[in-house]
């Protein structure tokens, strides 16, 4: 299989990454850290549409806009959030990370599909400066400033 990254503005997101006070965010480069999130309800995404649930998000946050860089789907499906912008998604290590949002509930297994092709964004956001090439993979859970179990 081969993956894409389905861009913020084909999926119906803003095309500038803005905070909540809405000024532009900085672009990141070099980052430290990839990191795996998930959703936290108890809702099973199977069929669910991407590019919908990252609208959604921004209307749940609205205060806290491009929370996650990356959304991946069951199919392995990846769409642009905030993308080489810093997001908010870790306190405290945002400006030095990329969050990964599974589109997983509460006790779902992350699919073939999504573990290749956080494999491949991994890859390609190396090999872009995006990340450091001694980028850690981790869960949120293990980041420093993690203030939840996510992902569980």
């Amino acid at each position: 299989m081969s993956y894409t990254i389905t861009p913020r503005t084909q999926a119906g997101l803003p095309a500038t990454v803005k905070s909540s006070s809405g000024r532009p965010r900085p672009k990141l480069s070099g980052c430290r850290w990839y990191t795996a999130h998930y959703t936290g309800v108890s809702k099973v995404y199977a069929d669910a549409d991407p590019s919908a649930l990252a609208r959604q998000l921004l209307q749940i946050f609205p205060g806290k806009p491009f929370e996650y860089n990356y959304l991946i789907s069951a199919d392995g499906t990846i769409v642009e959030f905030a993308g080489e912008y810093q997001a908010a998604h870790s306190a405290g290590e945002n400006g030095n990370s990329i969050g990964v949002l599974f589109m997983l509930g509460v006790g779902e297994k992350p699919t073939d599909d999504m573990i290749k092709a956080w494999q491949w964004l991994r890859d390609v956001l190396k090999y872009t400066g995006t990340l450091a090439p001694d980028a850690i993979d981790t869960m949120h859970r293990d980041m420093p400033g993690a203030a939840t179990a996510c992902p569980g």
